[in-house]
């Protein structure tokens, strides 16, 4: 299984006969887009992740995944801490969205 953001050869077997299955366009629908220092240090399950995950380390992340970048994507921002961490992760998000067109954004 997947977990710490790392991909074991286990994990790569079982995903070699998916990935021929899936169509040539993905659009993933439910994306996270987030800088820790916006969301709190401590976030689940962001912590065992990359510090900053912008549109461009989703698609490095996302590529074994499902064996090549996704099309686009729909992208949240993750849940915060505190309330008042909720603007900047929002700015972030937003920031992130206007380097693609393929990509839509839901912020809080």
């Amino acid at each position: 299984m997947i977990s710490d953001f790392i991909i074991t050869n286990v994990d790569r077997e079982i995903l070699g006969p998916l990935i021929q299955r899936l169509p040539d366009k993905i659009f993933d629908i439910d994306s996270h887009i987030y800088r820790m220092t916006d969301i709190g240090e401590q976030s689940e399950p962001y912590h065992d992740g990359p510090s900053e995950v912008t549109v461009d380390e989703w698609k490095t992340q996302m590529s074994p995944l499902i064996g090549k970048p996704p099309e686009g994507g729909l992208h949240l921002t993750p849940p915060t801490e505190k309330e008042d961490q909720l603007p900047a992760a929002n700015r972030f998000l937003i920031s992130q969205l206007k380097t693609d067109p393929a990509r839509r954004g839901v912020v809080m």
